[in-house]
């Protein structure tokens, strides 16, 4: 007898993939999508046997707060999560929201119906090497690969950060001098420094050495996600404003914006828009990537107090997508992501990011 199901992922054509399959199987799919943010209200409404859902990130904060609400309002549904391994924080998480069963995402379909028809009758569907993987992880964690690159990226001084980044993307030593706006001999004395610091005899090898320790992923972002002080409910309705006030503490030889958002985002500064684009950071498989945008401000900052704003809207993330006329598929809250990197005439710099010094109010859309 078919299993009444509902598949959810974070990309649409597996959703759709593996319905089409089950489908084909004898089982009845009641819906098949992508709303990884409104996949509570989807399994709460078609109230299905069991509910496939698939993430690639479930050890992230929240990535089964969709669960907990299921399971909350809807305890009769079994949930099987689809992710990958190993991940025993993940592994663990999902179990914690409430979840019946946790399945390879590379498993065969007669593997994925196995853990079904188990999480419907009631059971537990994981297999025993999969729970054995995850505590033998969880029992003997990896050294944390970070480690190291910590440890280099505080060696390193903003400008060094900025010269190795430039290595890293195959840059020699005439356009980094270029791009940096320095005499050619100046961007030769910074990659040997770079080069000193990291312990290596060659570009090649630096870039090697970024790459494996992640330094790079380190470097370039140090902001923290923000969002409005609203409910969910209000910051879906309308388009809260952020800002806040910075010093600039001398004259400034070049700035640029580093900015996006989880929804929709325009940006002030001193009053002033930032950009002439429309929508950004534009739609994407939120679960997946995230586009950004640089922004050249080197003529918007003046010397004293400076005021950094942003218009939050709710855009694809939390707002309508589709025809079914649901709110928040992606997420409940939209929230910024900005970092604004300051160099002076004499050499020093500032890197000015959200984090909870900004305030909030209502805009005035």
């Amino acid at each position: 007898m078919g299993i009444r199901l509902v598949v959810i992922d974070d990309h649409r054509l597996l959703a759709e993939a593996l319905a089409s399959a089950l489908k084909l199987r004898g089982h009845r799919v009641l819906a098949a999508g992508a709303p990884s943010g409104g996949a509570a209200e989807l399994v709460i409404g078609r109230a299905p046997d069991v509910c496939l859902l698939g993430t690639a990130t479930p050890a992230e904060p929240g990535a089964f707060d969709p669960v907990v609400r299921i399971k909350r309002e809807r305890p009769q549904v079994a949930v099987v999560v689809l992710g990958p391994v190993p991940s025993p924080r993940g592994i663990a998480a999902a179990f914690a929201a409430g979840a019946s069963g946790y399945v390879r995402h590379d498993e065969r379909i007669e593997g994925v119906e196995r853990a079904m028809a188990k999480a419907r009758a009631g059971e537990v569907a994981v297999a025993p090497q999969l729970l054995q993987s995850a505590f033998t992880e969880l029992l003997h964690p990896a050294a944390e690969p970070d480690d190291e690159g910590r440890r280099l990226l505080e060696a390193l001084t903003p400008r060094e950060v900025e010269v190795l980044v430039r290595v890293a993307e195959g840059e020699d030593t005439r356009l980094i001098a270029v791009g940096m706006g320095i005499a050619p001999s100046t961007a030769r004395t910074h990659v040997q420094r770079v080069l000193t610091k990291l312990g290596v005899g060659s570009r090649l090898e630096a870039a090697a050495l970024a790459a494996r320790t992640g330094l790079l992923d380190r470097a370039e972002w140090k902001a923290d996600w923000i969002t409005a002080a609203a409910p969910p409910e209000t910051q879906r309705e309308t388009c809260p404003m952020l800002r806040r006030e910075f010093i600039v503490k001398s004259k400034v030889k070049d700035a640029r914006i580093y900015a996006t958002a989880l929804g929709l985002y325009e940006l002030r500064l001193n009053g002033g828009r930032v950009g002439d684009s429309l929508f950004a950071p534009g739609w994407t498989s939120y679960g997946s990537r995230l586009q950004y945008q640089a922004y050249e401000v080197t003529g918007m900052l003046k010397p004293g107090t400076n005021a950094a704003g942003a218009l939050l809207g709710p855009g694809w993330y939390a707002g309508e997508i589709g025809w079914s006329g649901k709110k928040g598929f992606y997420g409940d809250c939209p929230a910024l992501l900005f970092q604004l990197h300051i160099r002076y005439e004499d050499g020093s710099e500032d890197v000015i990011c959200s984090d909870k010094e900004w305030k909030s109010s209502p805009g005035p859309i």
